[in-house]
């Protein structure tokens, strides 16, 4: 008689915990925690208080490509501008901010508003972004979890210091360079501009030439 085998079985990958989480991807324990509330690093269960995280998950987030950020160097190009983003929740101010949600989420469709506003980032840096057409990046932990291209801005009827950005689909180039990316969360503000190191680089920062004028269109 012939003889069978058995198919070979894939062991079993044991959860991981956050402090695995945090090795693994260069963040510390609440950006693992935002990971968690925003879907991308699912919570298999809880062995007491120790959170017990998807294996798999972690290691397709590790093995994303690291997009380059020298904030020191001196003739850094900003090539970027990316967006931190917590969980998916209802808008406070649904009439000042002219949204229902803010946040992100990966299981639920996210309108662009949820996320393009209203940011700190102020008028010179959003006219450099929108003359420049560069590509905003929202992030969660520093996982890119989109790409638009920035095209105008506007300023925040009752606070000057906020501004909300217009957003456009990008390029197909564009678009495949920053999807399925990451990128080391700086400190700080809750926008993180993204440099790379070039000696003749066109743009210069900040912007030497007269700064654009902001959107007038209705959101």
């Amino acid at each position: 008689m012939p003889h069978h085998t058995a198919p070979a079985v894939a062991p079993e990958v044991a959860p991981v915990t956050t402090t695995a989480a945090m090795a693994a991807l260069g963040i510390n324990r609440d950006q693992v925690v935002r990971l968690v509330e925003t879907g991308l690093l699912p919570e298999l269960g809880r062995r007491g208080r120790t959170r017990l995280l998807d294996p798999v998950a972690l290691a397709d987030l590790a093995a994303r490509p690291l997009l380059p950020d020298h904030p020191g160097t001196d003739d850094g190009e900003v090539y970027a501008l990316a967006l931190h983003l917590g969980p998916l929740t209802a808008e406070a101010h649904p009439t000042r901010n002219q949204r229902t949600q803010v946040g992100w989420h990966a299981t639920t469709p996210v309108p662009d508003q949820a996320w393009t506003g209203w940011w700190n980032t102020g008028v010179d840096i959003a006219a450099h972004c929108a003359d420049h057409q560069l590509p905003v990046l929202p992030a969660v932990s520093g996982i890119v979890v989109d790409v638009r291209m920035i095209t105008g801005w506007r300023v925040h009827p009752l606070y000057p210091g906020l501004v909300q950005f217009d957003v456009t689909a990008p390029p197909t180039p564009m678009r495949r360079s920053y999807t399925g990316t990451r990128f080391q969360p700086a400190a700080g503000p809750p926008w993180q501009r993204l440099r790379r190191p070039t000696r003749n680089h066109a743009t210069a920062w900040p912007p030497t030439t007269e700064a654009p004028r902001p959107s007038t269109s209705d959101t």
